[in-house]
């Protein structure tokens, strides 16, 4: 059996290659990441079973970091963090962006415990986050494994493109599903709505993997990120 693949990005270089030979003496198959072109490549070259984000990271760019990774493998994401997390702070998905994380001090050994269990829950697959569900009654989105509440204008816009799972629906069958009893509704209402949802399922909205222009074909709906690349 190959060893498990990690992807280790840090923006610290010394840290980044400390913590990756570490990981190789474990026997870990590491590549390590400094800048985000290297993550990139190295996500889309040999994704990875797990990834890890350094703690010389800066707060912001982990998001971006982790919106990369995200769109592009189905790595659960271990976060290792120089200080407590901001009170109350949250991704475009109503939660946080790592699927599990620890705070410094911490030893060695709470590394490779975490990366253990986070390669055995995610080891089947069954825990990663490839998909959107929703539940119009209820106004409630599901992405992965993430409950984002959604406004019923946001709910019907979800649906539209939900109907037809990553085919791109023009702007103006758009506004009619949405908008069916306002004819006079303009582009600039739907681009309005698109930002608000992006806001609430992507993890960096500024950058989206899941609710994607088409230029001239309108939007569409990523819900199986493995098989479906971004435009």
């Amino acid at each position: 059996m190959s060893a498990p693949r990690l992807l280790v990005v840090d923006s610290d270089p010394v840290r980044l290659m400390l913590l990756a030979d570490r990981l190789r003496g474990d026997g870990y198959d590491v590549t390590a990441a400094l800048t985000g072109e290297h993550v990139i490549e190295s996500l889309e070259e040999d994704p990875p079973d797990l990834a890890i984000l350094g703690p010389s990271i800066a707060p912001g760019d982990d998001v971006t970091v982790a919106g990369w990774i995200r769109g592009r493998a189905t790595a659960p994401i271990l976060h290792l963090r120089a200080d407590p997390p901001e009170p109350g702070r949250r991704t475009g998905r109503g939660s946080s962006f790592a699927d599990r994380s620890l705070t410094a001090p911490f030893e060695h050994a709470d590394v490779l415990a975490a990366i253990d269990d986070l390669l055995v829950r995610f080891a089947d697959g069954a825990d990663r986050e490839p998909s959107i569900s929703l539940d119009a009654d209820a106004c409630v989105a599901r992405v992965g494994r993430r409950v984002v509440q959604l406004s019923p204008l946001e709910t019907r816009l979800v649906a539209a493109l939900l109907a037809e799972p990553g085919v791109p629906v023009s702007s103006s069958r758009l506004l009619a599903e949405v908008w069916p009893a306002d004819p006079q509704v303009d582009a600039s209402s739907m681009w309005i709505l698109v930002w608000r949802v992006r806001q609430k399922i992507e993890l960096d909205p500024k950058h989206p993997e899941l609710l994607v222009n088409v230029t001239g074909a309108g939007y569409r709906l990523v819900v199986d990120r493995r098989a479906t690349a971004p435009d």
